[in-house]
């Protein structure tokens, strides 16, 4: 039954925003739990247009170890009951374990929504775009230093038990432009040759999401939020290195070219203040 709805969620995803898939080696990468927690402050300017702020902690490695820290800053206006948009500003600070250090990168965000109300029940559909830009050193031919991702969300929402309000969503994240890779794979050596850097082309489906969780409206100011996150991953793993003998330091050869399917799972605990 779990394999079966698994498979259905990942044919509707795929009719949603079908995805490029190039024949690679593959891996599985097991289960991970996760973890996340949040204080978050909503401000209404007007009718209609609020900004927030919000702190966020994340922890990885079956809670073993800090992920990253994450502060947002957003705004959002509701055009009207069936229509919604917003842009926020992220800053990312990844912690790196091997170097105890935090590694910044920005990211931005634009999105669009769309509700439908029915009752008890509230359906929406989210489109998100988002672009995270990756400053200091790195190979660019293993990712974009600006990476781009598309973002389909449908959620639905009961408000029949109020103050609590439970809601599930299913989300499907699109990579936008990961870095192409041409080589040829040798199945006797298990080796990559012939390699060239084939710009930043690559379109793909790189993870399903489903989530399921409940806002406990406290009062009217005061709402807490707990959820699960559920994540079928499909990562492309690109390790390219620069051959020492060349003079002018620009030839690329390609190590190893992977994807790697991995479930997370996550529990979550957020807070939010609105005035």
């Amino acid at each position: 039954m779990k394999q079966t709805v698994i498979q259905a969620a990942w044919v509707f995803a795929l009719l949603l925003l079908p995805g490029l898939l190039r024949a690679q080696t593959t891996s599985d990468g097991g289960s991970e739990l996760r973890a996340r927690a949040s204080v978050g402050a909503d401000y209404k300017i007007k009718k209609g247009l609020h900004l927030n702020l919000e702190q966020e902690v994340r922890m990885e490695n079956n809670l073993g170890s800090l992920q990253r820290l994450q502060t947002t800053l957003g705004v959002d206006y509701k055009v009207n009951k069936y229509f919604k948009t917003g842009a926020s500003y992220i800053l990312i600070e990844n912690y790196k374990n091997n170097k105890k250090l935090f590694e910044p990168y920005h990211r931005g965000r634009l999105y669009v929504q769309g509700t439908l109300p029915a009752g008890l029940w509230r359906f929406s559909l989210r489109e998100t775009f988002q672009l995270t830009h990756r400053p200091g050193s790195m190979n660019t031919t293993q990712a974009p230093r600006n990476a781009l991702a598309l973002k389909t969300r449908l959620k639905a929402e009961y408000k029949g038990w109020k103050p609590v309000e439970p809601y599930a969503f299913l989300e499907l994240r699109t990579a936008l432009n990961d870095a192409a890779v041409n080589a040829t794979y040798n199945t006797s050596t298990s080796s990559w040759s012939n390699y060239s850097f084939g710009g930043y082309g690559v379109v793909h489906n790189n993870r399903l999401r489903l989530g399921l969780g409940a806002d406990w409206k406290i009062t009217k100011a005061h709402c807490l939020t707990l959820y699960g996150l559920f994540d079928w991953c499909r990562n492309r793993d690109v390790d390219t290195a620069q051959d020492s003998d060349d003079d002018d330091n620009s030839y690329y050869y390609l190590k190893s070219f992977n994807i790697e399917k991995k479930f997370n799972g996550t529990i979550g605990l957020s807070y939010k203040f609105s005035f």
